[in-house]
């Protein structure tokens, strides 16, 4: 019996203005596997990761997460997708780490008996807690971007789209969170992740398949 996809990407065309982001993209992604993309700066990965975290809207095109076409049901697809980042937006820099967490929690309707639960693993997971209590805008770049992984996982999603997530990352931290990836959240959590990186040696490390885009074509 052949598997429904738990991504796939059907003829996509990202336009802004006159010039074509992306350009008749196709891609099939299985569930629990880690998929790589890279490229040079404006390939057009990031603007790919933004329209599947229904966040702008393609030109042409259809786009399918479990079988839920996104462009028609973006209510559907919110709560199935974790999005992290570079824009470190909508943290309150005079809460603390846990504050602010527990805040993101209940904003997915979370019962706070199931938030801390899952605050618990996470911190722990992503050695936290000599920084939880601590005001966010106090905080190292690189507990930043942790905390920013730790607030897309707590409504536990199935579908995690990471871009560039190792960037601000102290060096010590990164195999950590490598083993966590692929583990954790692909072995154990069975969950499909979308990783967006320049560094090709952190693909070929995690992928299990991987594309590379070039002025929005894949290459």
């Amino acid at each position: 019996m052949k598997m429904t996809p738990a991504i796939q990407i059907k003829n996509l065309t990202k336009n802004f203005g006159k010039i074509t982001v992306l350009n008749n993209i196709n891609i099939s992604i299985n569930s629990k596997e880690i998929f790589g993309i890279t490229g040079e700066n404006g390939a057009g990965k990031t603007t790919l990761l933004k329209i599947l975290a229904t966040l702008i809207l393609p030109n042409f095109g259809e786009v399918y997460i479990n079988d839920i076409n996104i462009i028609k049901n973006p209510d559907k697809i919110k709560p199935l997708i974790g999005l992290v980042n570079n824009e470190l937006f909508g943290f309150y820099p005079r809460l603390t780490g846990m504050q602010n967490l527990q805040f993101f929690g209940s904003l997915y309707d979370l019962h706070s008996s199931k938030i801390n639960e899952r605050l618990k693993y996470l911190i722990n997971s992503f050695e936290l807690f000599p920084y939880i209590n601590i005001n966010f805008q106090k905080l190292p770049t690189g507990i930043k971007q942790r905390l920013a992984i730790v607030r897309a996982l707590l409504h536990n999603p199935s579908i995690l789209l990471l871009d560039e997530p190792t960037r601000s990352l102290d060096f010590k931290f990164v195999d950590t969170f490598y083993k966590f990836l692929k583990e954790e959240l692909v072995e154990k959590e069975g969950k499909t992740i979308v990783l967006v990186s320049h560094n090709k040696s952190e693909i070929e490390k995690l992928a299990t398949n991987s594309i590379v885009l070039n002025n929005g074509i894949i290459k």
